[in-house]
């Protein structure tokens, strides 16, 4: 972990979100599922710290955050290596995104809106 390369980080996708925001784009950030074996090999508070900023930027810049790392909703065996879902696995990551967005109101209201106008131009 390097502090300087996280902050350098942190402030590209500060200025990335905050253009989004100001175009009118609506932002999900997914945190994408580890095994824990990929986890512990940072040092300790790293993984915390690092997911707390990026909810942090999402918050201040109106984007969604969608933790797919969080306890129990992926296994080991929805895994082909420490970091990769395997065909299966990543079927359900899928799964889980969409299911956030269509209960995220402000997403799926505007791709409902996107799909009408779409329609109408048909």
């Amino acid at each position: 972990f390097k502090p300087k390369i996280f902050a350098n980080q942190s402030k590209y996708m500060e200025k990335f979100l905050s253009l989004a925001k100001q175009k009118g784009f609506r932002v999900v950030i997914v945190n994408m599922p580890l095994c824990k074996e990929n986890t512990s090999l940072l040092p300790d508070g790293v993984y915390d710290k690092f997911v707390e900023r990026v909810k942090e930027l999402a918050q201040n810049n109106g984007a969604s955050f969608l933790d797919c790392n969080r306890s129990g909703l992926f296994t080991k065996a929805d895994f082909c290596d420490p970091v990769h879902l395997h065909g299966p696995g990543g079927q359900k990551l899928l799964r889980v995104i969409a299911d956030s967005i269509a209960q995220t109101s402000s997403v799926a209201e505007k791709a409902s809106a996107d799909s009408r106008k779409s329609n109408v131009l048909q």
